[in-house]
């Protein structure tokens, strides 16, 4: 029994996946090209105020013409494949099924196998999107290297270097910092600080004080939680959702990774700053010629779709996804390399 690709892409789109923060938060907007390159629209608004004068003057010309940019990227491709053999239909079965006795059952078991596979896939697919919008924010780009290829996406956010002891004023100059973004249009909503420097200034003692302090309400506890991430504490006059990020996944050797990195031991970590209205979650078209002979561009997260092998034995079922998260302004991120001491 063969499954149209429509079939198994609307399986992997409504499969649940994994809850991951950087992705909900700041792949909210989703762009579909209906061409392989995305383009990046930069609107950058104005700060000029309007002229005065007395009754009966003249009109006054001013400029007040978009001040609008354009950039084209060529987004990764992601393509990958699972074989499902014999095996696999008959050893993961279906629970809704107690054996299998007939050839219903068999395409069940079939239909079910080919859902967890569509999972899966999607949930590698989630785990690098979530990847880079991580890189992103605590690198300013996007960057990938297996040995064979080599990819790099920059959006030209520098980082600063950042002490923060037990007397560091860290609410006062985070407090400042975010007002420097307003002044350069940016307005951030969003704090991600990795579990060290989430200890350090718990034990800071401005923190501490402001805190303390009855009615003054620094510190308001939050509870909400990501697989990724947890809230912590607020700061009055800080207008934004800080968050430790915690989160690992497997890098292609099997080893645990952290998303954002951090010195375990203490040492180094970060603090980041971001506006999440500048960014956006695009896609490329894709063309197959397997699912349209006629090369009409496919728009979407993704297409899925099946394709038997070692003649007759087994078929692959295919994930291919063109994501390219980005951030339309290096003024709605600012990332602080925080040395603890």
């Amino acid at each position: 029994m063969a499954l149209s690709y429509e079939y198994l892409t609307g399986v992997y789109t409504q499969v649940p996946v994994e809850s991951f923060l950087l992705t909900d938060r700041l792949g909210k907007v989703k762009e579909y090209s209906p061409i392989p390159s995305v383009k990046i629209r930069i609107d950058k608004s104005g700060m000029s105020v309007a002229t005065l004068g007395k009754l009966g003057d003249p009109a006054r010309p001013v400029n007040v013409s978009p001040n609008v940019s354009e950039v084209s990227y060529t987004p990764p491709e992601i393509f990958e494949y699972y074989v499902v053999t014999e095996d696999d239909v008959f050893n993961i079965v279906n629970p809704k099924i107690i054996s299998v006795t007939s050839e219903k059952d068999v395409v069940s078991n079939i239909e079910y196998v080919a859902a967890k596979v569509a999972a899966e896939l999607k949930n590698r697919v989630t785990r690098r999107i979530e990847l880079m919008f991580a890189q992103i924010l605590s690198e300013g780009k996007i960057t990938y290297s297996d040995g064979n290829r080599s990819l790099t996406y920059d959006f030209g956010i520098t980082a600063t270097d950042y002490t923060l002891t037990d007397t560091t004023n860290v609410a006062s100059d985070l407090i400042d910092m975010a007002d420097e973004m307003r002044r350069n249009g940016a307005n951030p909503d969003l704090i991600i600080i990795t579990p060290n420097v989430e200890k350090a200034m718990l034990s800071n003692n401005q923190i501490q004080q402001w805190a303390n302090k009855n009615g003054f309400g620094l510190l308001r506890t939050n509870i909400k939680v990501y697989k990724t991430a947890r809230q912590t504490f607020n700061i009055d006059g800080l207008p934004a959702d800080i968050f430790v990020y915690v989160g690992g996944y497997a890098d292609d050797s099997g080893d645990f990774k952290y998303y954002i990195p951090f010195d375990e031991s203490g040492g180094t970590g970060k603090i980041i700053l971001v506006d999440s209205s500048f960014f956006r979650l695009a896609y490329g078209a894709l063309v197959n010629y397997k699912i349209n002979p006629d090369g009409r561009p496919i728009r979407g997260e993704a297409v899925v779709w099946e394709d038997v092998t070692n003649n007759g034995a087994s078929k692959a079922i295919f994930v291919q996804s063109r994501p390219l998260p980005y951030v339309a302004s290096s003024a709605a991120v600012k990332i602080l390399n925080v040395t603890i001491s």
